[in-house]
C-alpha cells in the first residue's frame, strides 16, 4: 500500500521534472525537427512548449500547497514551499534570459 503523502510527492516531482525536460529540450528543437524526434518544442513550438512547461509547473506548486495545508506544515514548510513556488513561477519571467543565450526567439508567456 501506498501512502497519500507518497503518491502526492511522486506526482508533485513528476510535474516539476517534466516541466523542466521541456525547457531542457529547447536546445535541442533543431536537433529534433531534423531527426523526426517528437519532443513538445519540436512538435507544438518554442511558444507552446514553454506554455505547457509552465502549466506543469503551476501543478506542481499547486501540489506542494496541498500538501502542505493537508499535513499542517511547520513554519519551515511554508518558507520552503513559498521559495519553491517563487522559483516555479518568476521563470516565464526570465524567459528573456534564458532563450538569448540559446539564440531562440520568443514572446513571453
Amino acid at each position: 500500500n501506498f501512502s497519500l503523502i507518497s503518491i502526492l510527492l511522486s506526482l508533485l516531482t513528476l510535474f516539476w521534472s517534466a516541466g523542466f525536460d521541456i525547457i531542457y529540450s529547447l536546445q535541442d528543437i533543431e536537433f529534433d525537427k531534423k531527426n523526426n524526434i517528437k519532443s513538445i518544442p519540436a512538435k507544438f513550438g518554442i511558444k507552446r512548449g514553454l506554455a505547457f512547461s509552465t502549466i506543469l509547473h503551476f501543478i506542481a506548486m499547486i501540489l506542494a500547497w496541498y500538501i502542505y495545508f493537508i499535513y499542517n506544515g511547520s513554519i519551515l514548510f511554508f518558507i520552503g514551499t513559498l521559495i519553491f513556488s517563487i522559483m516555479l513561477l518568476s521563470f516565464p519571467v526570465q524567459n528573456h534570459i534564458f532563450l538569448p543565450a540559446l539564440k531562440i526567439k520568443t514572446v513571453l508567456l
